[in-house]
């Protein structure tokens, strides 16, 4: 019943438009994460914005994720403050066909560990399908003790444990997911989150990893889940240092939400706004960041964004377009460069496009040439290369 919760699930958000559910938005997401074969898909979780949402929106997101999701599992977040609404929630995605609950204990009162522990016996009682616990401390401010996970995970419905992100030491994140591991039946899964420590958690023993990234750009992490899962750990730690820039500004921005909408809206997933309110406003990193991504097939990673701070104020503010220097890839590959402006400081940013297909992502808007146009934003090492 719960062999597919493994690998890599992809978590991605969910678009808003006009007071409402962006579906055709949200279908073409979700037809993307198809497209790219991930493991499963997780929906509602807080990279999609759950808390935000009425119910009538979070019954209309696990009905469109369910019908496009084809053959693939759907995980969906049914979180909230109150017992009777998160029953009310499970009800919903159960009949919408989600293949399993996602259930964070969501409080505005600080919880004992027996609340806690009450909260998932009374949701497992009415269930029909899988239960996913979601450890998320940086959000619910409840933390879940090894000898809660046991308690709870001891109740048959229980599928699988979302845990916090692991140490980024690889030994220490070994004694982590092992003590997880001490607590909790054989047959409930272990899953990762925190993308910056996928590889890592995959690594030290965890069956999935819960990616925020996969939901916008499922090429590199499904190249860092199959390489950790195939034992090929050099790669899989490789493949997640070249998105080190990206890392950083999850940490920068205080998670992945803003970084993951921005992403969405320059791959043309989306349209603005996109996120609910307040969540709107974006933040502007504040360090130098360079996002590097490599080809498919073997050879160097290539820098594709790189963001620097302009020391000269003589710049023109204009927009300018000059060839790149590989010479290999000059007739198909620019770059664009221009200033942003973030507590009154002057930035430089530079993203370079290219054809080759390096992050799995689908052709969806390529000019002559190939080149793929990726609208600029606020967030300088966003820029990608697309295929």
């Amino acid at each position: 019943m719960t062999a597919w919760l493994r690998g890599l699930s992809a978590f991605p958000l969910t678009p808003l438009r006009g007071g409402g559910v962006d579906q055709a938005a949200l279908e073409g997401i979700v037809d993307l994460l198809a497209e790219a074969a991930v493991d499963s898909i997780g929906v509602l979780g807080s990279t999609g914005a759950y808390p935000y949402l009425t119910r009538e929106q979070r019954r209309r997101v696990v009905e469109i994720a369910t019908r496009r999701s084809g053959d693939l599992p759907v995980l969906a977040g049914i979180g909230h403050c109150a017992t009777d609404e998160v029953l009310a929630l499970a009800e919903d995605a159960q009949r919408a066909g989600a293949d399993a609950v996602l259930l964070a204990p969501v409080t505005y009162q600080g919880l004992t560990d027996d609340e806690v522990v009450g909260l998932y016996e009374d949701v497992a009682r009415e269930l029909s399908v899988p239960l996913v616990v979601y450890d998320n401390p940086s959000t619910t401010h409840v933390h879940l003790s090894l000898e809660v996970y046991a308690r709870i995970t001891a109740l048959p419905q229980v599928a699988a444990v979302k845990i916090p992100p692991v140490p980024a030491d690889p030994a220490k994140a070994r004694e982590r997911v092992a003590a997880v591991r001490a607590v909790v039946p054989e047959r409930v899964r272990i899953g990762v989150s925190g993308d910056a420590v996928g590889a890592t958690g995959l690594l030290a023993g965890c069956d999935l990893w819960f990616s925020a990234l996969a939901g916008a750009l499922p090429g590199p992490p499904l190249a860092i889940s199959r390489a950790a899962r195939a034992g090929r750990a050099q790669e899989a730690l490789e493949h997640s240092a070249r998105l080190q820039g990206l890392w950083d500004l999850f940490a920068e921005c205080g998670g992945s939400l803003r970084v993951v909408a921005e992403v969405s809206r320059q791959l043309g997933l989306v349209r603005e706004p996109v996120l609910p309110r307040p969540c709107a406003r974006w933040l502007m990193p504040s360090r130098n960041a360079s996002l590097r991504c490599w080809p498919r097939s073997s050879g160097e990673p290539r820098t594709v964004v790189h963001s620097s701070a302009a020391t000269s104020a003589s710049r023109s503010r204009s927009n300018t377009w000059r060839e790149a220097s590989n010479p290999r890839t000059a007739n198909r590959c620019r770059a664009r460069s221009f200033f942003g402006r973030t507590n009154g400081s002057r930035r430089h940013m530079q993203v370079v496009r290219s054809t080759t297909s390096c992050l799995g992502i689908p052709k969806r808007d390529t000019r002559r040439g190939g080149v793929v146009a990726v609208p600029l934003g606020p967030f300088p090492c966003i820029g990608t290369c697309l295929g």
